[in-house]
């Protein structure tokens, strides 16, 4: 009785999940074939630019320099899609326009290998690779229907990783141990189909398309427009803290004072303001200066992009002429490691929002948040110090055995194991799991309603800026640290000096976190106090 009864509780169990996650409409069915495109492509191709690009003999610099760039374009172009989606078009045409412009880069890529071509093959890769996130996995999660939000954005995460994960192990085992060339056909015939059967979903018309409504970029350009117009006004003789709109007195928000030049934007000094679209609302002002009080945060994130982006160059480059054999018949593919750094962010980022909620008892407050951002930034540390000394070990290994003039031989091998790089792939994994999912928690949870969609873009751009800063220290020190290959390199100096950087970094961003905490509790205090002296 006890064996039945826990077969038909875990059958209940099943059932009940299944409903929760596993169900999808037909218009989600139509579009899986993308999500799965793009994880295939992104693990075969856009996280292998490092490798293909060094095969083409650019340098270690210039190859690195190349991909970093093209990672910050990436960043930027998905605060243009998502800006432009929202505010003109909608997510629909977006989708279409990336998806195109991904599928014309593949093909060039296929055709023009070792032309000028390539660097514009590289800029529409990227062009449709910015298009994913936030804008097609948005338009992918509109097409579930029901009221209950916390069940459709479940539904929508399940697919959008199983199919995504899926994608990613296929092109693990079964392309990229092929060629290039045939590596950019599989993956533009890929694409192609998903295309295909994406528009023939539009054809149909299954989609639940929503039309442009508001863009933060929007407001944001609107009050910095307005209050730089509006500069050299005084503000009005009010009781202190307010400011007139329209003959009517309005508090401004509880923001630095430094952003308080801001509240003109809300200031009507004439009629043609209104005419002018010179006057913004007190909301629009209060949410731009909300936004703008995440740039310290931001701030500490430049750093850790220039580890991130080490993760996706020097990384993979430090496994150059390392045993990669597990037998006679397969060898372990570079691209498995990607794999293993998504798995352990996805893993990481879930149990400690378990453990948060089901111990802490604080899950969407600020301090856990931050303490997941700062206990990110630490493993960024850790992440750097695996790198330098297996780079030690890499290049004492190599000066024993006399490789260094070796790299004319293609066949020059280390005798040195490529699993010496899985405790940085995992460290690695561990931090964005920490990191980022920190600040995008912390981020929806600072902002208003009408910029949560822009978390991504928004997020994704500081951490791009932060690759841009490793382009530019590239360039300087590539005639002592960065030289043709990497077995003429001192990545070990290089490592080093990150692991110096991310503890300074790491002190900056406690101090911003405590003037963060300290903060929200002299707001809770006014709130508090504003309260008690309200008449009953």
């Amino acid at each position: 009785m006890f064996g039945f009864t826990s077969i038909s509780a875990l059958r209940h169990a099943a059932i009940k999940w299944a409903k929760y996650y596993v169900y999808f409409t037909k218009a989600a069915f139509f579009l899986l074939g993308l999500v799965f495109g793009h994880g295939l492509v992104k693990n075969a191709v856009v996280d292998s630019l490092m490798i293909y690009i060094g095969e083409e003999n650019w340098g270690l610099a210039k190859s690195a320099a190349a991909v970093n760039t093209q990672e910050a374009i990436v960043a930027i172009l998905t605060i243009v899609n998502a800006h432009v989606a929202d505010a003109w078009v909608g997510r629909f045409k977006i989708v279409v326009y990336t998806t195109a412009s991904y599928i014309a880069g593949l093909v060039l890529l296929y055709f023009f290998q070792k032309t000028k071509l390539l660097l514009v093959s590289l800029l529409l890769v990227a062009s449709g690779f910015a298009g994913r996130e936030p804008t097609f996995r948005a338009f992918f999660a509109d097409q579930f229907t029901g009221q209950d939000e916390s069940q459709l954005e479940a539904r929508s995460s399940f697919w959008w990783y199983v199919v995504k994960f899926v994608g990613a192990a296929i092109s693990v085992f079964l392309i990229t141990q092929k060629s290039w060339r045939s590596t950019f056909k599989i993956s533009a015939i890929v694409m192609g189909a998903a295309y295909l059967w994406f528009l023939f979903g539009a054809r149909m018309r299954l989609y639940n398309c929503h039309g442009p409504t508001t863009s933060p970029v929007t407001t944001l350009y609107k009050v910095f427009k307005a209050a730089i117009r509006k500069r050299c006004h005084d503000f009005p003789d009010t009781p202190d803290g307010y400011y007139m709109n329209q003959g009517r007195e309005i508090p401004h928000s509880p923001c630095h004072p430094i952003l308080r030049w801001m509240d003109k934007a809300a200031i009507q000094t004439n009629e043609a303001e209104v005419e002018g679209n010179y006057l913004c609302r007190a909301a629009e002002v209060k949410n731009a200066k909300r936004l703008l009080t995440m740039l310290p945060l931001w701030m500490t994130f430049l750093i850790y992009g220039m580890v991130q982006a080490a993760g996706s160059t020097f990384f993979i480059e430090q496994s150059n002429g390392m045993d990669v054999y597990i037998n006679d018949n397969f060898d372990f593919p570079i691209t498995a490691f990607f794999i293993l750094e998504s798995l352990t962010r996805d893993l990481t980022s879930y149990l400690v929002n378990f453990l948060i909620s089901k111990i802490c008892r604080v899950e969407g407050k600020q301090p856990a948040q931050l303490v997941k951002i700062n206990a990110g930034m630490f493993f960024s540390i850790l992440c750097c110090i695996a790198a330098w000394q297996v780079e030690v070990h890499r290049f004492k290994v190599v000066k024993e055995h006399n490789l260094l003039n070796s790299e004319e031989d293609d066949d020059y091998k280390i005798p040195m194991t490529i699993f010496s790089l899985v405790p940085q792939f995992l460290l690695l994994g561990v931090m964005t799991g920490l990191a980022e999912d920190g600040l995008s928690e912390f981020y929806c949870n600072h902002v208003d309603e009408s910029m949560k969609q822009f978390d991504e873009p928004f997020n994704g751009l500081l951490i791009g800026v932060g690759k841009v800063f490793t382009v530019f220290f590239i360039l300087i020190r590539s005639t002592s640290w960065f030289g043709d290959t990497i077995n003429h390199s001192r990545l070990d100096k290089y490592f080093r000096w990150l692991m110096i950087l991310s503890c300074c970094n790491l002190y900056f961003c406690v101090l911003v976190s405590y003037a963060y905490v300290r903060l929200q509790s002299q707001q809770h205090d006014e709130n508090i106090q504003n309260q008690s002296l309200e008449p009953p």
